[in-house]
């Protein structure tokens, strides 16, 4: 009897001492299919496009915006498993949107920390780089929209590879192409270039 609950009292403090692993976004967990999510999911449902990148849309009810959403990204490079998510507040007035980002910033600067802030002609926002994705906030101003988007690091760093090859072909074919490769998606804005001064030795 005593060895039966000393045995229990350790299983107890094995699987307390275990650290849970968190959603990914909302009540998704990264690497999940397009039916395991929209289980997960309790808003309306509003579309899947299909396609090399299917998009679950979902309506979200926002304060902060009239039409608002939630979208799960599926890409066939990844087997069409969840790797980026998060939320699009469509609002025409410019300043709402910049106030938006700044809450936005705010509230999950309270929780990660100071972002890292980035501005070019298409994005102004903030991006913080999590244990096991990246958290990304801008102003998307060709869109009319404030995006909060998560990303799985391995999905990025993907990208990039395949982005390298496609440089390295091109810089056989064209001697005037530029030394530096940034990553897909508008991810560049946020996760900066690499410049690859030896492609010119290939």
């Amino acid at each position: 009897m005593r060895k039966t609950l000393i045995l229990f009292a350790l299983l107890i403090l094995t699987a307390s001492s275990s650290p849970k692993q968190e959603p990914f976004f909302r009540r998704a967990y990264l690497g999940m299919g397009i039916p395991e999510v929209k289980e997960s999911e309790y808003l309306p449902f509003q579309a899947l496009d299909e396609g090399t990148m299917k998009i679950l849309q979902y309506r979200y009810p926002s304060p902060e915006s009239d039409n608002a959403f939630v979208y799960y990204f599926f890409p066939e490079k990844n087997n069409f498993r969840l790797s980026i998510a998060g939320y699009i507040y469509y609002i025409e007035d410019d300043n709402a949107r910049t106030l938006l980002v700044d809450k936005l910033t705010q509230q999950y600067s309270n929780i990660y920390g100071e972002g890292t802030y980035r501005n070019d002609a298409n994005f102004k926002g903030y991006s913080w780089n999590l244990r096991d994705k990246a958290l990304i906030i801008y102003n998307e101003l060709g869109a009319q929209a404030v995006e909060q988007f998560y990303y799985d690091y391995g999905f990025v760093l993907q990208q990039l590879d395949d982005q390298y090859t496609q440089h390295q072909m091109a810089r056989q074919q064209c001697a005037d192409c530029p030394n530096v490769l940034c990553v897909p998606l508008s991810l560049s804005n946020f996760f900066g270039c690499r410049a690859y001064s030896q492609l010119d030795k290939i």
